[in-house]
């Protein structure tokens, strides 16, 4: 667009004029209000790459929102059986886990423990990996412990460390009062070894059946306190 002059020759406009002019019609044709603070959008609007990375990091455990609970590994001497071995109390966290699945729940991350893959390579873990919990119920005080076959298939003395380890983590669960665990095979009690001699089928074991490892965990936990 030109306007004349006064000898009736045509101009422009002047740059200046022309660039806010511009400037202006830019804004009102495709200006966004600003807002005086950050709005929240809502997921739907997002584009899928974004509202999947939302998503993955809202699963995120919180820690402080976990169930510490303990497991027990073993500390092998020289010889299987020998004086040198101990229970070794280890940490585990638990997601809101529910009370009655409490008990599985802490077994199966017992069983599940590979020692060297959580950065403790001088512990073992005598409790067969392939081992099922079939069932875990508490009443009176008693945990009815119900596994597959896998742990009667091991050797007497690895047996003997794989009960205690369980026996000693049962009874650490502290929002549950357990005191001994009853052994099952497949739903049929079983004889198991302890310290000294083989507790009779469908007799529940305590930790008093383990008398030098009860000593050892008892000195632990009130070195701890």
């Amino acid at each position: 667009m030109s306007i004349p002059d006064r000898y009736g020759r045509r101009r422009g406009w002047p740059v200046a004029a022309l660039v806010a002019v511009g400037s202006v019609l830019a804004a009102a044709a495709c200006g966004i209000p600003a807002d005086e603070e950050p709005r929240s959008i809502p997921v739907e609007a997002l584009p899928a790459n974004l509202s999947e990375q939302q998503a993955t990091t809202t699963t995120v455990v919180d820690e402080a929102s976990a169930q510490r609970e303990t497991i027990y590994l073993v500390h092998t001497g020289t010889a299987p059986g020998g004086a040198g071995e101990s229970l070794e109390p280890v940490s585990i966290s638990l997601r809101n886990p529910e009370p009655d699945q409490l008990p599985r729940l802490v077994i199966e991350r017992l069983i599940a423990t590979k020692p060297d893959q959580i950065g403790l390579p001088g512990l073992t873990n005598p409790v067969p990996a392939d081992t099922k919990v079939l069932d875990a119920r508490v009443s009176d005080g008693v945990l009815d412990l119900d596994l597959s076959a896998s742990l009667a298939n091991i050797e007497s003395a690895l047996q003997r460390l794989a009960l205690a380890q369980i026996v000693f983590t049962a009874t650490d669960i502290t929002s549950l009062p357990i005191s001994s665990v009853r052994f099952r095979i497949d739903g049929q009690p079983v004889a198991v070894p302890v310290e000294v001699g083989t507790a009779p089928a469908g007799q529940p074991v305590s930790r008093n059946d383990y008398p030098r490892f009860k000593a050892q965990v008892d000195s632990l936990q009130e070195a701890s306190r």
